[in-house]
């Protein structure tokens, strides 16, 4: 089974409560200049231990979290809970499996140099996919190839530090 949240800043900023948060948490909380982020920050984690509780039956303080060497967060001491985290702009959206799982959101934003990204990131068939695209709908034909890689990457634990423009999330 697989459970989705999502979160709109109004939910984050409700959710947004230190104390639901580990030392490391809030440290890493303290450290955001930003405000607004940090409340994004805050928001996400607290949402992402609500979730981890209802999906547990365990207190949302009681767990802990470390990260694999390739950066992927897990939950120490549940090997078969898999989770994954995305905010953007004011927003959050997490899943929760019994199997690794990959989720992302994006803010799509037209002044973001995405033909450039797509170049280095994204594989032929990608390329052509986004190239293919009608130029008014080029934008969100990235950010959907996009988010659709990301959550991929995020799934596999490889990240885009692995080779990205060697995995294709489009068909042929």
């Amino acid at each position: 089974m697989i459970q989705v949240y999502y979160a709109s800043r109004d939910q984050l900023l409700q959710a947004a409560r230190l104390n639901l948060l580990n030392g490391d948490e809030h440290q890493r909380a303290l450290c955001i200049s930003r405000s607004d982020i940090r409340t994004e920050f805050v928001g996400t984690r607290a949402l992402l231990r609500l979730a981890l509780a209802k999906y547990l039956g365990r207190s949302p303080r009681s767990f802990q979290f470390d990260t694999r060497p390739n950066g992927k967060p897990f939950l120490t001491g549940h090997s078969g809970v898999h989770f994954s985290v995305s905010h953007s702009a004011g927003k959050a959206m997490i899943s929760i499996a019994s199997v690794p799982i990959g989720i992302d959101i994006e803010h799509i934003d037209g002044r973001l140099n995405f033909l450039q990204i797509a170049k280095c990131v994204f594989s032929p068939p990608e390329l052509e996919a986004l190239a293919r695209s009608k130029p008014a709908e080029r934008v969100r034909a990235f950010f959907s190839i996009w988010t659709r890689k990301e959550a991929y990457l995020k799934a596999t634990g490889d990240g885009f530090s692995s080779r990205p423009e060697l995995i294709s999330v489009v068909s042929p």
